[in-house]
């Protein structure tokens, strides 16, 4: 059994049972496969729960760099349009998900590292086009910083009970702006610009 159709039995166990296996010897009976099959991909069920992740993130960004406008997006409307499709890529699986998060402390910890290699590239083009400050030494927090801002996006909508999620729409967008405007280009630069002219005159 593949990887994806492992992970795809796993989805369909805890959302129809509404809770984890006790062990992965359950788990493999209830699908008719040997254990040492399951050990062949994954060493626990902590590691499967970590996989949906990274594949999630994967066929995420398949999905929206293939599309043609995708090249020639800002760094701003890179980010919205990968939380706005992450949202709808996690609908599908809304009760595993939520039951994955709550069980397992360390689900995300992969899909971390993944969305961090992701940020990166947009920092260094958001830099590039100057769309995104050079902050010297506190560029490097970037990433994590943008990185941080869609899990907890993640957490937001897991709590969400609005009718079709609307105030996770809202809350993808205004914060998704206010991190690049933090980012991006400020009073706060202006300033520093024009105290530096003030001591470069005398």
């Amino acid at each position: 059994m593949e990887k994806q159709e492992l992970l795809q039995k796993y989805i369909e166990y805890v959302s129809k049972e509404g809770k984890r296996p006790s062990t992965v010897s359950r788990f493999t009976f209830t699908i008719s496969i040997k254990e040492s099959d399951f050990y062949t991909h994954f060493t626990t069920l902590n590691q499967l729960e970590q996989y949906y992740w990274v594949h999630l993130h994967e066929k995420l960004l398949e999905k929206i760099t293939k599309e043609e406008v995708y090249a020639n997006y800002s760094v701003r409307e890179k980010l919205l349009s990968y939380a706005f499709t992450l949202i709808e890529m996690l609908k599908e699986n809304r009760s595993f998900v939520i039951l994955t998060l709550q069980k397992n402390c360390n689900v995300l910890d992969n899909y971390k590292k993944e969305l961090n290699n992701y940020t990166e590239t947009l920092i260094a083009q958001g830099t590039q086009n100057n769309e995104i400050q050079d902050r010297m030494f506190l560029s490097t927090y970037y990433p994590n910083l943008i990185s941080q801002e869609i899990v907890a996006i993640i957490y937001f909508w897991a709590k969400d009970e609005s009718p079709n999620f609307e105030k996770t729409d809202v809350f993808i967008e205004k914060s998704i702006n206010f991190i690049m405007d933090i980012l991006g280009k400020n009073w706060i630069d202006t300033g520093f610009d024009f105290i530096k002219y003030l001591f470069q005159r005398k």
